[in-house]
């Protein structure tokens, strides 16, 4: 695709980002990139591409063709995903040619593509040309409708339908004298004769290069190690022909080999560039590259930077251990554009010729370490789980035991996380392994760093007297390093295990002491996130306007700064907050807002979690078409990316069934298990997951078990939160209710009642007033019924405003729980 800057379609403040996008940066362009890294700067470029567009599609409608998309960069189909909503607000078509290779990055983005505009994409599947339409392209090529049937049929049965094929094929014959032109016809000279052709494409093209001038195949050849784009200059370079090179290339030209291509030149099709360049001897291809790398850096010394994945490619193609300083420029120019594929295969490439050649321990160990990084980020785990077990051997073999360490952690962190491989037993020893290698050379900040990651694993394994010992640990050898920035980390997740175990006031202490640091550090990511620490300790103790209040300043920095992930998570911090105290229609807004982000930046939290709040939230509005296929999307999601956490769109899935009055599919989607809490240690979650086994045992009528449950839950939770507290007592009177013990019924939907006033949480408010009407009517309570229903009424009115904005105030309203307290 080609740009031509217009500085009427771009705001000036996005033209140094689309230079950097096509590497075309000033000295003023630099200096402005500079200053952002990573995501943010990725997100910069696609709106500076998207804004460029936009521009354009605002004077004329524009068609835009990306040719040959199974060969584009995983940077190149991120940029397209993030155009495609253009589509919905310009006159914008993209149209995108492609193999149908399902093990090629672009078939993944395509179908993302497709998800993401819906109605506004349709694909055309070019299947092979049938024997009909094969005969009719050869009277088209050849102007002759009676070809021989042995050479028609050797055609037809030997294309197999490839357009490509059958032209080559033609070639080969013309070119063989097995079909001449007489009289201004093409014809076969022998009805009879045996037609003599390789049975391959890749047979037909190489007889086609045999045949060729040895002058002109020299130069096809030096030209396929080029590339199948090539740059006359370099090529005129390998050659030596000086006058007589322009008559070799316009040969080229005039038997479609090669055609020009912008300012370059290219093969007709990869297929021919493949052919030639295995014509060629290998030792004589390994001269080529180094020649052609040799070239090239003569060529753009003032831009290695851009053409140093080329200069890499042909200097590692040459055997040459040039290659290295290249790959290590290309590898982390790659990462810092969230080109994760690529880089993943220069830093590999970089790290293979610098065990070659003896280089030092300390960049073989920063290559093992950038390489596992990008292999991370890409989702190939296994694949980075070997680079650090290489890694480790590595730092055996050498006597490094810091190497050793260091790929001990990584391995660590891998099991630690949910992915695939989330193994927390095995993160946990590896932890222990380390940290006893880590007390052997007395490395202190080490230390401090596998107290800090033991913390978080125990924590995350819901053993929280065991993450306090180390997180205690973590924070004294942090304080006694000089590393500002590891006592920083510490303070900030030891304010998580704090607000896991109900502990709020000393949360409250060691994230104001975190937040001081990430100020005097300038860290502006840590600072939103320990705004967003904090946000979530007041947010379970009840403290719901300190929560808006940390998490609006969370945001105000994070949309500052561009960061995706932690606009998500402020956003799904606010909803959570929104959703408790009855404002329903804005919560909604900004979950689906954290949702579409999330899905952008990687927030698990999010794109399950929220994804099956968020239904029981339509769910709970009356809105079941909505929740139905959010809970299903969550469930994909799970499935693909954190298996360990399907039980909370699951746990999500039964609530709605019954909420909805669907008991017998409730039922037989639960199977007859209990639910188990997953491993986030965070109180509210386990009330969610746990309430699909209450409510479900109720459904079924057996209230005894639904009352052991709740009890059994309540042991739990009710020192660690404030939060959902109500409803689960709520729950508890119920049972106690359905089995006739209605005094110590109101007694349990009193108090939870006071506790949601208490909290101000009005949706669960309303359910919890309706019920303790029904136990007040039991006990022959009129008075106090009626004063409840009222109560409810005022409630579900304030509710179904709030849901107005989002359309959803009739379908709350209609609901016959709802129903029955309004009449």
């Amino acid at each position: 695709m080609h740009y031509a800057c217009d500085c009427c379609a771009l705001p000036g403040g996005d033209v140094p980002f689309l230079d950097a996008m096509l590497a075309v940066e000033s000295e003023e362009s630099l200096q402005v990139v500079s200053g952002f890294q990573g995501e943010a700067l990725v997100q910069r470029m696609a709106d500076a591409t998207g804004g460029y567009l936009g521009g354009l599609a605002r004077e004329n409608p524009i068609a835009i063709v990306f040719d040959d998309l199974h060969w584009a960069d995983e940077a190149s189909l991120n940029l397209l995903l993030s155009l495609a909503d253009l589509t919905q607000t310009h006159p914008l078509l993209f149209i995108c040619m492609l193999r149908p290779d399902k093990t090629a990055g672009s078939w993944e983005a395509i179908k993302k593509v497709q998800q993401k505009v819906r109605d506004r994409y349709s694909s055309i599947l070019l299947e092979p040309l049938h024997a009909g339409q094969t005969e009719l392209l050869l009277i088209n090529l050849l102007g002759v409708k009676d070809l021989p049937k042995n050479v028609r049929d050797m055609i037809v049965e030997r294309a197999d339908g490839n357009p490509f094929f059958i032209e080559e094929l033609i070639r080969s014959l013309i070119e063989t004298n097995q079909i001449i032109r007489k009289n201004d016809n093409w014809q076969a000279v022998s009805e009879d004769s045996k037609v003599l052709l390789p049975d391959t494409l890749r047979g037909v093209l190489g007889a086609r290069i045999d045949r060729l001038p040895e002058l002109s195949k020299q130069v096809l050849q030096n030209a396929a190690v080029i590339g199948r784009l090539f740059d006359l200059r370099v090529l005129k370079q390998l050659t030596s022909l000086n006058g007589g090179f322009d008559p070799q290339i316009q040969y080229l030209r005039e038997a479609s080999l090669v055609q020009p291509f912008r300012e370059e030149y290219a093969f007709r099709h990869v297929l021919i560039q493949e052919a030639t360049y295995d014509s060629i001897l290998i030792r004589k291809r390994i001269e080529l590259h180094r020649r052609i790398a040799e070239t090239l850096e003569q060529l753009h010394v003032n831009r290695i930077e851009e053409f140093a994945p080329l200069i890499a490619h042909h200097f590692y193609s040459a055997q040459d251990p040039r290659s290295l300083k290249y790959d290590i420029l290309a590898g982390e120019k790659s990462a810092q554009l969230y080109a994760n594929v690529e880089a993943a295969t220069h830093f590999s490439r970089a790290l293979e010729v610098a065990k070659r050649k003896g280089a030092e321990n300390e960049l073989i160990t920063k290559l093992h370490t950038q390489l596992g990084s990008v292999l991370e980020l890409s989702g190939r785990y296994e694949q980075a789980l070997q680079n650090y077990h290489e890694m480790q051997a590595y730092g055996v073999e050498s006597g490094e035991r810091s190497i050793e360490m260091a790929a001990i952690m990584a391995k660590a962190t891998m099991y630690s996380i949910f992915t695939r491989l989330h193994d927390s037993t095995l993160s946990e020893q590896l932890l222990v392994q380390a940290l006893e290698i880590s007390r052997e050379i007395d490395d202190r900040s080490a230390q401090a760093k596998l107290s800090w990651n033991l913390m978080l694993t125990y924590l995350f394994s819901k053993r929280p007297d065991q993450a306090l010992e180390h997180g205690v640990l973590a924070l004294r050898l942090a304080r006694a390093s000089p590393d500002r920035e590891q006592l920083a980390f510490v303070l900030n997740d030891l304010c998580r295990l704090y607000t896991c175990r109900g502990e709020f006031e000393k949360a409250y202490a060691v994230i104001h002491e975190a937040r001081e640091l990430w100020h005097a550090l300038d860290h502006q990511v840590m600072l939103a996130d320990s705004l967003g620490s904090e946000a979530e300790a007041r947010f379970n103790a009840g403290e719901f306007e300190q929560a808006l209040t940390c998490t609006r300043e969370a945001l105000r920095i994070t949309e500052k700064i561009e960061n995706l992930w932690g606009q998500s998570y402020d956003r799904m911090l606010i909803s959570f907050v929104y959703f408790e105290i009855g404002k329903l229609g804005a919560g909604i807004q900004l979950a689906e807002q954290s949702i579409q982000l999330a899905d952008e930046a990687g927030l698990i939290a999010s794109s399950i979690g929220l994804r099956s709040e968020l239904a029981w939230v339509y769910a709970y509005s009356g809105a079941f078409e909505k929740a139905y296929p959010l809970i299903e999307q969550a469930l994909q999601v799970a499935e693909e990316k954190q298996p360990a956490w399907k039980a909370f769109p699951q746990a999500a899935k039964i609530r709605i069934y019954l909420l909805q009055g669907e008991i017998e599919s409730a039922i037989q989607f639960a199977g007859s298990e209990l639910y188990e809490a997953i491993s986030i240690p965070y109180a509210r979650y386990t009330i969610f997951l746990c309430l699909a086994n209450i409510e479900l045992a109720i459904a079924r009528g057996d209230h005894e078990l639904g009352l052991r449950l709740v009890e059994k839950l309540l042991d739990e939770v009710t020192p660690l939160t404030r939060v959902d507290v109500p409803e689960v007592i709520r729950w508890k009177g119920i049972a106690l209710a359905g089995l006739g013990r209605y005094d110590e019924a109101h007694q349990a939907l009193t108090e939870a009642c006071s506790l949601a006033r208490r909290l101000d949480a009005q949706p669960q408010l309303w359910r919890i007033l309706a019920s303790l009407s029904t136990i007040n009517s039991k006990l022959e309570n009129p008075k106090e019924a009626q004063e409840n229903r009222e109560e409810a009424q005022a409630i579900i009115q304030q509710l179904a405003e709030s849901l107005q904005e989002v359309g959803l105030g009739r379908s709350f309203t209609n609901q016959p729980q709802v129903q029955a307290l309004i009449r």
